[in-house]
């Protein structure tokens, strides 16, 4: 009879409380059939030394899923970032993104924290992030995690000069960032050129996507 896959998803926490994880696999050993397979994650976007060092604590927990039972496996948690300023400008000795690589906003601001997914700078990364880990952890699965969408936060959307370039390469569009915006964001009924965004920036994500695939 096929059973469920059962998951168990840990913050990033328990990457630097190896004692706690260690109490944990012993619940699982105790109760077969109880946990498949875990995800650990890395709760940052830092420059790849420290990328490395994550991986490194995380390749530790082999031994104790191994006598568990249980895979190891990688949830990749920080994607395009969770909001402004809640991986920039607080980390920003840490990360290795610039002014060119943030989403931009409807007033032309950089929104950083917020990775743009057209960026070559941070699709590079993502590829660079997804070996460093793979080559250390040798996970069983690699997860990419539910916030690589466009709407985690505002605006639903990047608004830089790449993105409305590449935006305005389909046949007769000729958009400008404010009236674009004030289309998406303001107006009452449902515009024409809201598809066309959704499926411009569905085709942006999935570049992202294909990077870390490359990179795996």
């Amino acid at each position: 009879m096929a059973v469920p896959l059962i998951t168990v998803r840990h913050t990033p926490a328990i990457n630097d409380d190896p004692g706690t994880f260690a109490r944990i696999a012993g619940i699982h050993r105790a109760n077969p059939g109880a946990c498949d397979e875990v995800w650990f994650a890395d709760g940052s976007i830092d420059a790849l030394d420290g990328v490395r060092k994550t991986a490194a604590k995380i390749a530790a927990f082999r031994e104790d899923c191994e006598r568990s039972g249980i895979g190891l496996s990688f949830q990749h948690g920080r994607t395009l970032g969770h909001g402004p300023s809640h991986d920039g400008k607080a980390r920003a000795a840490e990360h290795p993104f610039s002014a060119g690589d943030w989403q931009v906003g409807r007033d032309g601001r950089p929104l950083e924290g917020i990775l743009c997914p057209r960026s070559p700078a941070v699709l590079a990364y993502a590829r660079d992030y997804a070996r460093t880990l793979v080559e250390t952890v040798h996970p069983k699965t690699y997860w990419i995690d539910d916030d690589l969408r466009m709407g985690v936060c505002k605006p639903n959307g990047c608004f830089c000069d790449r993105c409305l370039k590449a935006f305005n390469a389909q046949p007769g569009s000729s958009w400008t960032r404010e009236p674009l915006a004030e289309k998406l964001l303001d107006s009452p009924s449902l515009e024409p050129v809201r598809e066309a965004w959704i499926a411009f920036n569905q085709r942006s994500l999935a570049l992202y996507a294909a990077a870390v695939c490359e990179g795996v």
